[in-house]
């Protein structure tokens, strides 16, 4: 794939604006004004062979004007006093497509005052350290080498892509970008940049980092994607979000009888598919760019009863990028209505607890049946296993505290309900393949006892995407001068949850599935120790004493939010909000349809740094933008009815279910080079985490990768590990660590990291596993079972070492098979390391390939003995570029890339 790449710079000042590219892709610019014209050689990551020679060439007879370096001259100007003598140089690379991402600040040098073509700034000098630009142009370098051949076979569409994106440019209104041969770059007034950003820039700019922000965008459409109200972030980290392209979801039943409303906006022009395959229903939709479908649900998807399996799964999917919400609306009964954010396939868990609401009517003497407590189920493949414990019990007769098992395939659904004054909240639902769960009551009385009630539902977030800290504040409710019962919903034991301003009774102490209800009146932070489920409800008329009835909205851990929305404000309604939690310093950069808001609106939210507000929007699609992360509540009212949802969210792994923590006490007058370590267990609820590696670079975070090693604790069985660690192999300290499988056996897996640094933060190990059904048990070393597990970084210290003084543990028994680690260092330049740990005596081959698929060089091709190897590759003179590395031993075979740097 050859696809073109720019960065879009902006300042807080609205008037000064920036397009430029990496120096490697100026020579196809020449001198057409669409930014669109430059085409990348290669994609971001990748690596291998040269700078082209005519580029070079070109360097020698025509000089940078500034006499600036080859990579200066992607140069930012900034405008500022004349004390602002301060640059660094930096680097940032990443491949959107394994989310590997490097990032690197070389050092600080001096910058001297620059004009050119009128314009004047502050630009690095020329007395930039020539070895941090090498550096610099070695990573680069990596970009442009490999892809010939993609460059030739891509030629004709290159010229074709650059006539239209002078025709898109000039419809735009995009003035005075020129990125000649000469490498320097025009400031523009206005840039509206159409095109997609991949990810990879080398740059040089101003120290102070709060003069500019990156406008990135993800490589998801293969084609230009939108102008530069950029909505969503790029995840560098193969995190995702509430955008995708495929999305199961379900109709939970409502009090009264209508069809429900499925909302689609999407960024670029966007076709799809409604179906229901239980009804043998479809409908096509179109989504024009930055707009919104509806598409409306017959009646007879909607789930009804309790426990029965049924077959009503809704699927939409689009050819690209898209947000979903479905809206159960008033009329005509002008009652009973909310709205969902849907989220799609890909970010769907195996593990949920229920936040809902309680059966209520019954208070006001009606049938407790009528409108109970209730979550519902869709499955997304088929032959899923579901463990459902429910915290109450049911209108079907299960007991509350009990596990039961259904098998469920694809689209079928499922659904609970509780009778009097019955609350399914902390209810837990365990599935072996990917599950979407609907949550709430089928119709409420909020609080208990007063009218009207209304229908409630959210989608619930997989236990492992919960989070620590929330901001939130009470609903715009005209009329009304009371809070909001707001709910707080544990995920582990001893969970303590505080609230700024304190409420009566916090800070609180949860439990798992355990929950608190607490009733706030103005701008609100709540922090727990542990991941906790929040969410946030609107009350009945008869006790507001104003327009509308209750809903229910999930608040959004801060670390979730993204940097820009699409949404639709559904018609039916008399007041319409979009509630805003900012980061201060961002207000003056928030859009909303295109246009400033107001800053006076909003008041700050303690000392967090963040603050609030609220917009009144009409009918129709909206668009609300800034540069940082900010999140977004959408709701109305009207008489009797009311709805609202959350706007979006980036999904992020941010539970720790199965946890050991602390600090082991070490002797502050013990030998030099001896230090305290400390451990932390982190489960991901079944997402492949992370680890972390200490290299010869510092630390490198890679999210999603390899499980390392397998851990499995058969039924309830809590499990200890402890082991020697050593530094620079002096000195030994244990540490110890504690385990706990919460599932029973034969149910999902449940993934781990182990991560164990010192008391000074340093991280000097990372493990990650799997803990979950199975028949292996980690033993103690009093059982007889030992298997040394021994971590080296930075390379080994010979041909093959073995137990060289990095960090071992104990007491663990492995999956028979093994595992490949990621060389260290990388990046590298001469040698790096490769290790790999064997569970049993194998025939052992490791091997090094080219990018083309090429044997390079075959490091291991023997029988080896159970343990752990390092493995070191000497270069000899190979070219830079992006090789990988598999390892063969019995049946196991893996894979993985490592990157040679010149």
């Amino acid at each position: 794939m050859v696809s073109t790449d720019c960065m879009v710079y902006t300042t807080f000042d609205p008037n000064m604006a920036q397009i430029w590219h990496t120096p490697f892709e100026l020579q196809k610019c020449q001198k057409v004004k669409c930014p669109l014209r430059v085409s990348k050689i290669g994609i971001p990551g990748e690596a291998g062979g040269t700078v082209p020679k005519s580029y070079r060439r070109r360097e020698r007879k025509k000089p940078n004007p500034t006499s600036m370096s080859p990579l200066q001259r992607s140069v930012t100007l900034f405008p500022g006093p004349a004390d602002q003598r301060r640059a660094y140089v930096s680097l940032q690379k990443s491949c959107v497509s394994c989310s590997h991402s490097i990032y690197q600040d070389v050092q600080d040098f001096r910058r001297k005052p620059l004009t050119y073509k009128g314009k004047t700034g502050y630009a690095p000098s020329t007395r930039v350290p020539q070895g941090a630009i090498g550096n610099l142009k070695r990573h680069s370098r990596g970009v442009v080498r490999g892809h010939q051949e993609e460059k030739r076979k891509m030629k004709r569409g290159k010229l074709a892509l650059a006539v239209l994106g002078v025709a898109f440019c000039s419809l735009l209104g995009i003035r005075g970008v020129s990125l000649g041969r000469q490498g320097a770059t025009d400031i523009v007034d206005d840039c509206s940049c159409g095109h997609r950003h991949d990810g990879g820039h080398v740059g040089i700019g101003g120290y102070a980092r709060v003069e500019r922000t990156v406008l990135q965008t993800p490589d998801r459409d293969s084609r230009p994607l939108r102008s530069g109200d950029l909505h969503r972030p790029l995840s560098l980290s193969g995190m995702s979000d509430s955008w995708g392209r495929d999305f199961v979801i379900a109709f939970p039943e409502n009090l009264y009888d209508r069809d429900a409303l499925i909302i689609v906006t999407a960024d670029v022009l966007t076709s799809g598919m409604v179906n229901i395959p239980g009804l043998n229903w479809s409908q096509d939709f179109t989504v024009q760019p930055h707009s919104a479908a509806e598409i409306l649900i017959p009646m007879a998807a909607e789930v009804q009863g309790s426990g029965i399996v049924g077959n009503l799964g809704i699927h939409v999917t689009s050819d690209h990028d898209a947000c979903v919400y479905v809206v159960h609306p008033g009329a005509p009964y002008g009652a009973s209505c909310d709205a969902y954010m849907a989220l799609p396939s890909d970010i769907l868990g195996n593990e949920y607890i229920i936040l809902g609401y309680p059966e209520t009517v019954s208070a006001r003497g009606w049938d407790p049946t009528l409108a109970p407590s209730q979550f519902t189920l869709v499955c997304t493949a088929d032959n899923s296993q579901v463990t459902i414990t429910p915290s109450a019990n049911t209108l079907d007769g299960k007991p509350a505290g009990v596990p039961f098992n259904i098998t469920l395939n694809r689209f079928d659904t499922y659904q609970l309900q509780a009778g009097y004054q019955q609350d399914l909240s902390g209810s837990q639902v365990m599935s072996t393949k990917p599950v979407a769960v609907f949550a709430g009551c089928k119709c409420a009385d909020i609080p208990i006892g007063h009218c009207c009630c209304d229908f409630l539902v959210e989608q619930m977030t997989p236990v492992a995407t919960w989070g620590r800290s929330f901001l939130t504040s009470v609903f715009e409710r005209p009329g009304s001068s009371l809070g909001d019962p707001l709910r707080v919903l544990g995920s582990e034991d001893n969970t303590t949850v505080s609230f700024t301003p304190p409420v009566p009774g916090s800070p609180f102490n949860l439990n798992r599935a355990e929950l608190v209800e607490v009733t706030i009146e103005e701008p609100t932070e709540i922090v727990a120790d542990k991941p906790v489920l929040v969410a946030q409800y609107a009350t009945g008329y008869s006790w507001a004493f104003a327009p509308g009835d209750p809903f229910e909205v999930l608040i959004l851990p801060t670390e979730q939010f993204l940097d820009g929305y699409i949404y639709l404000i559904p018609a039916g309604y008399t007041l319409d909000f979009t509630s805003i939690v900012v980061p201060t310093i961002a207000i003056s950069s928030l859009l909303f349809d295109g246009s400033p808001i107001n800053p006076s609106i909003f008041s700050l939210i303690g000392l967090t740094g963040y603050s609030h507000g609220t917009v009144e929007a009409s009918d129709g699609c909206h668009i609300v933008t800034a540069d940082r992360p900010f999140g977004i509540y959408v709701y109305g009212w009207n008489s009797w009815s009311s709805y609202g949802y959350p706007g979006g969210m980036r999904v992020v792994t941010t539970t720790s279910l199965i946890t050991g923590g602390g600090w082991i006490p070490g002797n502050p007058l013990g030998p030099a080079n001896k230090r305290t370590f400390g451990f932390n267990v982190h489960s991901e609820g079944g997402v492949t985490w992370g680890q972390l590696q200490f290299n010869d670079h510092g630390i490198e975070m890679k999210v999603h990768s390899d499980t390392i090693h397998t851990l499995i604790v058969y039924g309830d069985t809590t499990a200890d590990f402890s082991g020697d660690c050593r530094v620079d192999g002096i000195g030994e300290y244990t540490f110890d660590c504690e385990v706990e499988d919460r599932g029973e056996p034969g149910h999902a897996k449940d993934k781990f990291s182990l991560y164990v640094w010192d008391s000074d933060s340093n991280l000097y190990y990372a493990a990650g596993g799997v803990l979950g059904g199975g028949n292996i048990q980690i033993h103690t070393a009093g059982d007889g079972v030992l298997a040394n597990l021994t971590r080296t970084f930075g390379g080994c210290s010979g041909p093959e070492s073995e137990n060289n003084g990095s960090i071992q543990h104990a007491d663990v028994v492995r999956e028979n098979r093994g595992a490949l680690w990621q060389n260290s260092p990388n990046p590298f330049h001469k040698k790096t390391g490769i290790s790999y740990d064997l569970s049993l005596p194998s025939h052992v081959k490791l091997e090094v390939f080219d990018h083309a698929g090429r044997l390079v060089k075959t490091l291991v091709d023997r029988t080896q003995e159970s343990g752990t190897y390092c493995i070191d590759w000497h270069t000899n003179g190979h070219p830079s570029g992006i090789y990988f590395y598999r390892l063969q031993a019995g049946d196991f075979t893996y894979t993985k890339k490592m990157v040679l740097l010149r």
